[in-house]
């Protein structure tokens, strides 16, 4: 039996034979409640996942730590986790994985957020009359101009988003719609900001442009 340090607590844990001779890794799996990709107080550890590198196969304890060794020594290595040891099904990995490079005798330290995703949901109406809009295009847009989402309207001018990661987003109509049916939102853009709760947005209103 070999030891190793656990780089999270600066304790000694006990290891395959041979750690000396090659590469280890330290895990720290937690709930990233604020997104900031940092283990910050009162966040939650997470136990019981997966996770699998080509040599081995190692699962979180009650404090969120794994640890992974016979990693080799200046070669490539991926560890993944394995999502169906996730244990809600609005988490996922903030992440795919983590690739690196071990080196013998060494333990590098990896923190692995997981975040918690939301349902985004609203409604769309004619301003004027308080009319719902079925089949407007309305899409969920990032702070960086990417399209994450998109959904159309039903019957009663509902639409709905789900597995929406953390972040501040933009809702709007498809602009190509928009253009094509000669509408525009009311007013400031829509934003909203989700830190993994639902969330039930006001109503987007919407007028016919002058020309129309």
């Amino acid at each position: 039996m070999s030891f190793g340090l656990n780089t999270f607590s600066g304790r000694l844990f006990a290891a395959k034979p041979g750690i000396a001779e090659s590469g280890a890794a330290a895990l720290r799996a937690f709930i990233d409640a604020n997104g900031n990709h940092y283990l910050d107080e009162g966040e939650q550890r997470v136990a019981g996942l997966n996770f699998t590198s080509a040599s081995d196969t190692v699962v979180t304890d009650q404090n969120g730590l794994a640890f992974l060794t016979g990693l080799g020594d200046g070669v490539h290595n991926a560890i993944r986790l394995d999502l169906d040891s996730l244990p809600d099904i609005d988490l996922a990995p903030d992440s795919p994985g983590i690739e690196f490079t071990p080196r013998a005798g060494h333990v590098d330290k990896f923190d692995f957020p997981l975040i918690r995703l939301a349902e985004v949901s609203g409604g769309v109406v004619l301003e004027g009359s308080s009319r719902p809009l079925s089949g407007i295009q309305v899409i969920i847009v990032s702070a960086s101009g990417e399209t994450l989402a998109r959904d159309r309207t039903s019957a009663g001018g509902t639409f709905f988003f789900e597995r929406i990661p953390p972040g501040t987003y933009r809702i709007a109509v498809d602009p190509r719609q928009a253009r094509r049916l000669g509408i525009h939102e009311l007013g400031a853009p829509l934003s909203v900001t989700i830190t993994g709760k639902s969330r039930r947005l006001p109503e987007l209103r919407i007028v016919k442009d002058a020309s129309e």
